[in-house]
């Protein structure tokens, strides 16, 4: 490509081989990298598309499982769909869907009962992604899967992680501080279980019900136990398991 006088090319002398071997290569690679961003974008958009598809079928076939739970087929089935949000998640790990299949991934193993597999990737979730939606709940069913798989450290551990990170947030605060409860009582930590369970049975009626077992919603139901009614279940059945070992 020659050098070119810009007086020449302004006064039009140089202007058509200007235009031929400077202006034209310049404009086709401008246009070559508009379409070529563009065709990525499209592409991207439609392999989203495709996966919200994929996911919003399989939450809709956990939701609708026709098997009676505690059968060999509804456990075949929920494996299935576990294994269909891994698949999912590992397509497209890093986009907002495929966070969401990870979650649900370790909702479906927390249903199968799968505790420690649940355990594990919902704190996959938590960790690579703190800020996304579903990561409280992630933590927050995280710290109930290690409860139910007796590891009680780990899962206050969990529960003090959500408070830390969520302290701003008023999602699940009471469902937490349950838990820490019961994980106290587990461990026979009988003083700081009782602060707990007496802190929430001060509490007024009017607080919100426990948390539903909707997978992505909080619905309140009026005929639930409010937050202080089951804090005095757990706290009459510390004192029943404290007269045991006493006697």
């Amino acid at each position: 490509m020659g050098r070119y006088d810009l007086r020449r090319v302004l006064t039009r002398k140089d202007f058509p081989a200007f235009a031929q071997h400077v202006l034209l290569p310049a404009v086709l690679i401008i246009l070559l990298l508009i379409l070529s961003i563009y065709g990525v974008r499209s592409y991207i958009l439609s392999y989203e598309k495709k996966v919200a598809s994929s996911l919003h079928g399989l939450i809709d076939d956990f939701e609708n499982i026709e098997f009676e739970e505690g059968t060999l087929a509804y456990e075949e089935e929920m494996t299935q769909l576990a294994e269909g949000f891994m698949q999912l998640y590992e397509q497209a790990k890093r986009s907002y869907n495929g966070k969401r299949a990870l979650y649900h991934a370790g909702m479906t193993y927390y249903v199968l009962g799968e505790f420690d597999r649940a355990a594990e990737l919902l704190d996959e979730l938590f960790m690579r992604s703190k800020k996304f939606y579903l990561a409280p709940q992630a933590l927050y069913f995280r710290a109930l899967a290690l409860e139910e798989a007796k590891r009680y450290e780990e899962a206050l551990s969990a529960l003090m992680s959500y408070e830390e990170y969520y302290s701003d947030s008023s999602f699940l605060t009471a469902e937490v501080q349950l838990a820490k409860g019961r994980n106290y009582m587990w461990l026979a930590d009988y003083t700081q279980a009782e602060a707990v369970f007496s802190m929430l049975i001060k509490k007024s009626e009017a607080d919100t019900s426990l948390l539903a077992s909707s997978l992505e919603q909080n619905d309140t139901d009026a005929s639930e136990q409010t937050y202080h009614e089951k804090a005095q279940e757990l706290l009459d059945l510390m004192n029943i398991i404290k007269a045991q070992q006493s006697s």
